[in-house]
């Protein structure tokens, strides 16, 4: 699950996009950069969900779907996913 935090304390429209998840790969950490923080897992999501203003799942199949998109809205966070993972959510 990938997530991102509200901007800073100016105001200003700053966003950082969190990619938080287990077995993180080297093309994914290669993607870090000041806005894109790469934390890989976490044991409690509250933190990050509490802040964020939308997730991401981009899950090519259905394993996990339904924590991560359910997790993501039981915080009330919109989600953003692929049509196939909405369409097994239906």
């Amino acid at each position: 699950m990938a997530s991102g935090l509200r901007g800073n304390s100016n105001n200003t429209s700053q966003a950082k996009f969190y990619v938080l998840g287990s077995n993180v790969t080297q093309k994914i950490l290669a993607l870090a950069t000041d806005d894109v923080v790469v934390v890989g897992y976490v044991e409690d999501l509250s933190h990050y969900l509490d802040r964020c203003r939308m997730s991401v799942v981009p899950l090519r199949y259905g394993a996990g779907m339904e924590g991560k998109i359910g997790t993501s809205m039981s915080y009330g966070v919109p989600c953003v996913a692929t049509s196939m993972l909405w369409k097994a959510w239906d």
